[in-house]
């Protein structure tokens, strides 16, 4: 166990029904701070996004399901212009509204999924897609980190490109087949990333233009096996979340990796520390580092929050303050607004 420097600890938190009503949500998978300080929260099978107060009063409603300008399939990702323009990643656009939230325009990502758009600069962005392809004869996805200007076709740097299978032979899923690409974005254009793995804690970062720029490797860092308990809660938690975004009841025939992954999550805040999620660890503990790779503290959620792939999700830094939220509540959803300060003991 490292030596916990930081706590980030649960500051206040709002609630909000589910429903059919727009000011309800049905299946949210981000939230952030708007830049004018409300929370926004994307739900997915809703199609849009939904502006609430700190205090949890619903403001309005982004986007709605449709094809047309304005409208949304499955927005997956979003993200905030310094000025306050937001930017909406869904099936095969990226959608930009103004400053009020009304629609501007919208870029076609074709032949792919966009699944993570991040804001650098003034008319940039960072865009994670996947493409399907066939790899040595097995069907995979190739997951493409890249840089664009908006309005632009081209890409301006390209970040990295990895194939994965999709690792599901017979009827089980094998997640020790199965690979994960984590990898965040500062807001001066650098970009962080890390292949899953359960043998090596390795992270590279790169310069905007696409130049790498940083490799670093925890040559201390020794595999973890799961216990009997850990595995069997991956696999409820995987059938639950399937049966969540099913609607209904499903028992798959899930084998887990018998050891813990290295680096579980990655986010850079707003003083540009890389945050990484450390996987082998009972907790929720992050090594945090500064820009060149040295490491700065070591910072631990002090409640308790199961942040297994599919539960508790936590939000990069706005304004000094953290989100968290369970994106598998069932039966209120519920943000809880964080801060970080210095470990008492």
């Amino acid at each position: 166990m490292p030596e916990i420097d930081s706590l980030l600890i649960v500051t206040d938190s709002i609630v909000i029904g589910f429903g059919e009503s727009d000011s309800t949500l049905w299946m949210p998978i981000q939230v952030s701070y708007t830049p004018a300080g409300n929370i926004a929260v994307l739900d997915r099978y809703k199609h849009h996004i939904n502006i609430y107060t700190t205090e949890g009063e619903y403001v309005h409603t982004v986007g709605g399901e449709g094809e047309g300008p304005g409208r949304l399939r499955l927005p997956n990702a979003f993200d905030f212009f310094p000025d306050g323009r937001l930017l909406i990643a869904d099936a095969n656009h990226i959608s930009c509204f103004d400053q009020d939230h009304a629609f501007m325009d919208r870029m076609d990502i074709i032949g792919s999924i966009p699944i993570n758009v991040v804001v650098v600069g003034e008319s940039s962005f960072v865009l994670e897609k996947n493409v399907p392809e066939v790899n040595d004869g097995e069907p995979a996805f190739c997951y493409v980190i890249y840089r664009m200007d908006w309005g632009s076709t081209e890409a301006t740097a390209e970040y990295c490109r990895v194939s994965m299978p999709l690792g599901m032979p017979g009827n089980y899923l094998d997640k020790s087949k199965i690979g994960d690409l984590q990898h965040c974005v500062a807001r001066n254009g650098r970009v962080f990333y890390s292949e899953y793995s359960t043998e090596e804690f390795i992270f590279d970062g790169f310069e905007p233009s696409g130049d790498h720029y940083l490799h670093f490797e925890d040559e201390s860092f020794t595999r973890v096996r799961k216990s009997e308990s850990e595995i069997q809660r991956e696999i409820d938690s995987d059938n639950e979340y399937f049966s969540y975004v099913a609607g209904r009841n499903i028992s798959m025939d899930i084998r887990p990796d018998p050891f813990k992954v290295a680096i579980s999550d990655m986010f850079v805040d707003e003083d540009d520390r890389l945050w990484i999620a450390l996987g082998a660890f009972d907790g929720n503990i992050f090594s945090v580092y500064d820009m060149s790779g040295n490491h700065t503290m070591n910072v631990m959620i002090s409640d308790s929050f199961d942040m297994s792939p599919f539960n508790w999700v936590l939000s990069p830094e706005r304004n000094g303050r953290f989100l968290i939220f369970n994106q598998m509540a069932e039966d209120s959803f519920k943000i809880y607004q964080m801060e970080l300060i210095a470990n008492p003991e």
